[in-house]
């Protein structure tokens, strides 16, 4: 089946001009090897991007953790909070 397949592209007129096919193949595969290499660098370079936002993230939250404020208690039913039904019925508004 390959055989006979063969055979007729050889006794086939050829319609375009073979003396460029290897230039050209080996122009391709250059060319896809750079883009193999381009990939490659595009890659590694996300990577790093990656884990520099991640340490930036990470190192922002410690910070930011760190140096937060304490909280402040906001429950209705506590009897710090200023907005209390005893802090209102005393006259103690802030």
């Amino acid at each position: 089946m390959i055989d006979q397949d063969i055979r007729r592209l050889k006794t086939g007129a050829v319609d375009r001009s073979l003396e460029r096919l290897e230039a050209d193949v080996w122009a391709r595969l250059d060319e896809h090897e750079r883009a193999r290499r381009r990939g490659a660098r595009l890659l590694a370079i996300e990577g790093l991007l990656i884990a520099l936002a991640f340490g930036v993230s990470a190192g922002a939250g410690c910070y930011c953790g760190y140096h937060a404020h304490r909280a402040v208690e906001l429950s209705v039913l506590s009897p710090r909070a200023p907005l209390t039904a005893w802090a209102l019925l005393d006259g103690d508004r802030p």
